[in-house]
């Protein structure tokens, strides 16, 4: 069974290889008291055409974290301990689960806890390994850094946005053109410390070529926010902002 686990796991090491990501809480791993509890994962029969597939599952120990990152946003991660696997991340599909907050949902910070997760039919994309979370234990408390404004947190592509609006205020939405959950003055961007700020868009052609008929995604720090937990997270219109160069 161990030669078995080893086989597959390291299937995942040769399809990853090229995307070494480690956890920004590294600490959190652990080398020696990893370990698999449960592995029924079989290679999928597909063409040479198609990803790799595996059927089954895989419940093993290691790291769950969100963060924003430079490729796969406010995904959520599991890192495998070191022990277990070289494999470096998974990125979760964590629909089918209730996670605890703060890791349950998008802030302008990074959590992280040990947990022993259930991972359904990983894949392969040829880049990353993807798989369905449906089930976790944590097994220690949750760690959280918040950006603030000097310092932004994980490796997330962020960029200062200006203010373009001839109204006294833009409207963030929860999500793009729905429901308003706040306004952004113009006088607290101008002259009272209020910060916006631009997630992700080097990936997005839309909004480098669309900018102004799009929606950006956003965190806003109003003036009294002391920290990333205070921030808003959502969407202004792009004829209201500029990136500032």
């Amino acid at each position: 069974m161990k030669i078995i686990v080893s086989i597959v796991i390291m299937g995942f090491c040769l399809l990853y290889a090229d995307h070494l990501h480690y956890p920004y809480f590294e600490e959190l791993l652990h080398d020696k008291n990893g370990k698999i509890i449960k592995n029924t994962l079989k290679t999928a029969k597909t063409n040479s055409q198609t990803p790799e597939t595996y059927i089954g599952e895989i419940t093993l120990t290691g790291v769950l974290e969100r963060s924003d990152t430079f490729e796969y946003r406010n995904a959520l991660m599991f890192y495998p301990d070191s022990y277990v696997t070289e494999l470096y991340s998974i990125v979760l599909d964590d629909k089918h689960v209730k996670l605890p907050s703060p890791l349950d949902k998008a802030f302008f910070g990074v959590s992280a806890a040990r947990a022993e997760v259930t991972i359904k039919n990983p894949y392969s994309d040829g880049e990353d390994v993807h798989g369905k979370l449906v089930g976790f234990k944590l097994l220690g408390d949750i760690q959280i850094q918040y950006s603030t404004r000097d310092k932004w947190i994980g490796d997330g592509y962020y960029q200062i946005l200006a203010y373009n609006s001839k109204d006294d205020y833009i409207n963030i939405r929860d999500k793009a053109n729905e429901k308003i959950i706040g306004k952004i003055l113009k006088n607290d961007i101008i002259n009272d410390n209020g910060l916006l700020v631009l997630i992700d868009v080097a990936w997005d052609e839309k909004l480098i070529y669309h900018w102004e008929t799009s929606w950006i995604e956003v965190y806003y720090l109003p003036p009294n926010a002391k920290d990333g937990k205070d921030a808003i997270h959502g969407f202004v219109h792009g004829s209201q902002v500029i990136r500032q160069e």
